[in-house]
């Protein structure tokens, strides 16, 4: 009688969401994923016993003042053992799961409140109680910033439209490697027992591909990555060294998965989503430069990533262990992504974006090839060509230089010059291509 109760108080729950706003089903979603955010920054879906029990902390009900009845922590324990054992018997998890999900947590939000207001006349009168008089006013929850004035603007939009083939070539790498292991879990569920019966790695095979063709994003989930993709994403590119931390990370990809088709899921991005989750990152990580606008902190964080890739990248891929098209993706879009950066900074005058506009530092001369081979110089020792395996075959670096030119860098001289494009074929190559995209 009493799951069943609980189930009837849920069911009612759910149903004033679609009969109307959600905006107490998107509260209580922020409040959740504010605790299992900071309980566990690596997996922001799962709730822990630790975890409900801070939130009752929180909230005052293990205070005989704050409710009609109090309740303890081992009565609290209980309930999370309780629900626990029951998601057991009823989903594919393995035994040794220790967590609950969001419906679980509301589930366990009805035994307490059921505890807590036992003069409710059903569960959910007591759920309603339990929620406005003590979750909503004293529980931490997450606050979404709306950014979809920033997206819409046209330099922003202009940066999407530039940057768009080069960072999707690098989603598509990590969408990839997402999508392999994704099959190879599908393996290891199979072994796993729900109820009297054993999945079948063919059953929860066309269990995934009806959930692709049911989405409401319509969309392979190779098109998608998932949290821990953006994660890992987050170091290789040196976002987390932008000044973020993953609890910072972990916020903003939830603020936009709850921003666009809000569900109460930690769910994938799509491409456009992964675009919004960069400008939020550079909008968070440089709040504090208050003299730039919009633009000025993305081309600040595309500077930072640039500078990022031409250390770490390499490594990255060496120590990749997962499928070769997950390496050949991401050294398409890291080299991609070098090239489109370099093209526009250069144009930009190697400006230091999120330097105040006085000092900002740049590169200027008369001669526009000077100022081209004055900077390549300053980064030949990030060893371009080792970082992206780039094919030197084709590389032209027949250019002619003569002993009597001279550069803005006084530390270039033509001997050192003609020597390091004879050694280095790919700098010729890369340095004949923006010449041309000057003229």
């Amino acid at each position: 009688m009493e799951i069943v109760a609980r189930s009837h108080s849920l069911d009612s729950f759910h149903s004033k969401k679609k009969m109307g706003s959600n905006d107490l089903e998107e509260e209580l979603w922020n409040i959740y994923t504010h605790y299992t955010l900071h309980g566990n920054p690596h997996d922001p879906s799962k709730l822990t016993g630790n975890v409900l029990l801070k939130i009752c902390r929180d909230i005052l009900i293990l205070e005989s003042a704050m409710t009609e009845k109090s309740i303890t922590q081992a009565e609290v324990e209980l309930i999370f053992s309780s629900q626990l054992s029951e998601m057991k018997r009823n989903r594919v998890v393995s035994e040794k799961e220790n967590k609950l999900e969001y419906d679980d947590f509301l589930s366990c939000l009805v035994r307490i409140a059921c505890h807590c207001y036992p003069s409710g006349k059903a569960p959910e009168d007591s759920l309603q109680q339990l929620i406005m008089e003590n979750l909503i006013p004293y529980a931490s929850k997450r606050r979404v910033v709306d950014v979809s004035s920033v997206l819409r603007q046209h330099e922003i939009e202009k940066q999407y439209k530039y940057y768009e083939d080069s960072l999707l070539e690098i989603f598509r790498a990590y969408a990839s490697a997402a999508d392999h292991n994704s099959k190879r879990n599908l393996l290891l569920k199979s072994t796993m027992k729900v109820s009297h019966t054993k999945a079948t790695f063919d059953s929860l095979n066309n269990e995934e591909k009806s959930s692709k063709v049911t989405s409401p994003l319509k969309n392979s989930l190779a098109n998608h990555i998932g949290y821990q993709d953006f994660i890992r994403f987050a170091g290789d590119y040196g976002l987390s060294s932008m000044g973020l931390t993953i609890l910072d990370l972990g916020d903003i990809y939830l603020s936009v998965i709850s921003t666009r088709n809000f569900d109460t899921s930690v769910r994938k991005l799509t491409f456009k989503e992964f675009w919004e989750i960069l400008v939020r990152c550079a909008l968070f990580s440089f709040r504090d430069i208050t003299y730039i606008n919009e633009e000025g902190k993305v081309k600040g964080m595309f500077l930072h990533i640039w500078r990022h890739v031409q250390t770490t990248v390499k490594a990255q891929i060496k120590g990749t262990s997962t499928q070769s098209s997950y390496k050949g993706g991401l050294i398409r879009g890291s080299q991609m992504l070098n090239e489109r950066f370099i093209t526009s900074w250069i144009k930009d005058g190697y400006c230091d974006y999120l330097a105040p506009v006085k000092e900002k530092s740049v590169y200027r001369d008369e001669n526009a090839t000077n100022s081209i081979l004055s900077k390549i110089i300053e980064q030949s020792s990030s060893d371009i060509q080792s970082v992206f395996n780039i094919n030197t075959t084709n590389l032209i670096s027949d250019i002619p230089i003569l002993d009597t030119d001279e550069f803005i860098d006084p530390r270039i001289t033509p001997q050192q010059l003609k020597i390091l494009l004879k050694q280095r074929p790919d700098i010729a190559g890369i340095l004949q291509k923006l010449i041309k995209e000057l003229d």
